[in-house]
């Protein structure tokens, strides 16, 4: 360590399998806005893929982190004009079916954070959900589905089918349409009757 130091080299400096960190790059901002499309935060998505929220202060600076900010979901002042509108897990998602003019949400900060209070903005819509498929994906959709029942006029879900599809934006980008989309909605029901995903 001690010559290492006097040279100005690291351990990691002597063994040429060595790869340094990839800096993270921002791939892109996702607005979130109250119902007079004022910002009130943003998610940061990165690669490698990550995901940071920030919002502005008084002074219009960036503060990376939400406290003390109003949480709303995702397209709140464009899907509130909807009867009907999708619910998705991440905002890549939910940006696919507004490319195919379909009313789609999601909320901040993956599949844990539904919070009870979001089925306020859902009440006498059709929410049609639209999970994952992985467990985290179905536990959200299941979180969020107890939720709306009774809130939201109706509640149904859309389990994607194909074993290579994980997500809305799979299942298009692997040659799906928005009219077969729609034949596959279900009774909610289905998320709860099944112990796996």
């Amino acid at each position: 360590d001690a010559v290492l130091e006097k040279i100005g080299l690291q351990m990691t400096d002597l063994f040429s399998d060595a790869k340094p960190e990839p800096k993270a790059t921002i791939i892109a901002t996702y607005d979130y806005k109250d119902e007079k499309h004022n910002l009130l935060f943003q998610v940061v998505r990165y690669v490698p893929k990550s995901f940071r929220q920030r919002h502005k202060n008084g002074s219009g600076e960036w503060v990376w982190n939400l406290d003390g900010v109003r949480r709303v979901p995702y397209h709140l002042p464009d899907f509130m004009v909807f009867d009907k509108v999708f619910l998705v897990e991440g905002e890549k998602d939910a940006d696919t079916l507004w490319n195919w003019a379909q009313p789609a949400t999601t909320t901040a900060g993956g599949a844990s954070n539904w919070k009870p209070e979001y089925a306020e903005y859902f009440l006498d819509k059709d929410v049609v959900i639209i999970p994952d498929k992985d467990a985290a994906g179905y536990a959200y959709a299941r979180t969020a589905a107890a939720t709306l029942e009774g809130k939201a006029k109706s509640v149904s879900v859309i389990i994607l089918p194909g074993d290579k599809v994980k997500d809305t934006t799979d299942w298009f980008e692997q040659g799906g349409f928005y009219e077969e989309l729609l034949t596959l909605e279900q009774p909610v029901s289905v998320l709860f009757e099944q112990d796996k995903p």
